[in-house]
């Protein structure tokens, strides 16, 4: 219960609920397979990381006393009437169960974001993103900044805020349009941890 009111708004319907138990549930026992290596010991750690997880009267501070057992009841439904109940692909486990709030339309295939080929994580249209609040965002930062940052990742890159400007290209794109490589300066990296960089 605690896992699934971070990871979905509780004013989704009752069904997408249910869906979204039912991948973190697979998240949670994929972790008995692979576990996670931040989780000191663990299978899986209670971060971003994996999976965030609250207690009962944590996520009913959050939700406040006027509607926090209400929806309380609303996450114990779907968590209670999807018991048991995990994703597989060809009568196995699914040991990436991926999910996100937003894509760009159109989701994004393994091999382009990690290098491996999982035949259930291709990429897809994901038409109606658009209207999610989150489907454009953007975050200023300086020069300097920047190149402090890449710098300090990446020191042979050979970045500086006087070269930055014209040191960065991109190398590759995957079909849906994401950024599988970039050039910054004399190193080259992955898309994906450019990202997480920032």
């Amino acid at each position: 219960y605690g896992l699934l009111a971070n990871t979905i708004p509780i004013s989704f319907e009752t069904e997408a609920l249910k869906a979204q138990a039912i991948v973190a549930r697979t998240y949670v026992v994929s972790k008995k397979i692979n576990p996670c290596t931040e989780a000191n010991g663990g299978d899986i750690c209670d971060s971003a990381h994996c999976q965030v997880y609250s207690s009962k009267d944590d996520i009913l501070k959050k939700w406040g006393e006027e509607n926090g057992e209400r929806y309380w009841e609303k996450i114990k439904e779907a968590v209670d009437e999807t018991k048991g109940k995990v994703l597989t692909y060809n009568n196995e486990l699914v040991l990436y169960p991926q999910f996100f709030s937003t894509s760009s339309g159109k989701t994004e295939s393994s091999v382009d974001v990690n290098g491996n080929d999982i035949p259930y994580l291709k990429s897809v249209d994901s038409p109606g993103d658009e209207e999610s609040s989150k489907f454009e965002s953007s975050k200023e930062i300086t020069l300097s900044d920047l190149a402090y940052i890449i710098s300090n990742k990446y020191p042979k890159s050979g970045i500086t805020s006087s070269n930055i400007r014209d040191s960065i290209s991109i190398l590759s794109r995957s079909e849906s349009g994401g950024v599988i490589e970039l050039k910054v300066g004399d190193s080259v990296i992955k898309g994906a941890d450019f990202k997480v960089l920032l």
